[in-house]
């Protein structure tokens, strides 16, 4: 999908994450269609839309996006937004090829709490060091056109 003049591919690993929660959303539109926008995972899905549709693409390499350290010096070419203070999205992109991919969302269960282990920065962290999803722009662009093409 094309947006600001940027493609933008979800790898599996976040479109799981993306997936469950509009269906979450759909439940809750059926049963409360008149005021399902005031529910906390409508807003949440709304500005999850906007970033990665809107604001992300506007300029991915935004500072606000910078990780520094967090992840170690190894994995500074990843990027992620905040969302309402405990959550992170983590994406790559590549400016010559003008592709942004969402790699990875965290839930309710792996909130932002500095120094826990469900931290998302220490969940992310293990789950580049499994290859899930990989570190490697290649191997992320291929599974995630693969994901995206299905």
């Amino acid at each position: 999908m094309e947006k600001h003049n940027w493609d933008t591919y979800f790898h599996p690993a976040f479109a799981e994450v993306f997936q469950r929660l509009v269906k979450d959303v759909d439940k809750i539109c059926e049963k409360n269609p008149s005021s399902f926008q005031s529910h906390p995972k409508s807003k949440f899905l709304k500005k999850l839309k906007d970033l990665i549709f809107k604001e992300i693409p506007q300029d991915p390499n935004n500072k606000n996006y910078f990780l520094g350290n967090t992840l170690g010096q190894e994995n500074k070419h990843w990027r992620r937004a905040k969302l309402f203070k405990r959550f992170r999205l983590f994406f790559q992109f590549n400016t010559t090829r003008k592709v942004i991919i969402y790699a990875w969302l965290n839930d309710e269960n792996t909130k932002r709490k500095e120094g826990s282990k469900n931290d998302p920065y220490s969940i992310f962290k293990k789950r580049l060091a499994k290859g899930c999803p990989p570190d490697n722009w290649k191997d992320l662009l291929e599974e995630s056109e693969l994901h995206s093409n299905t």
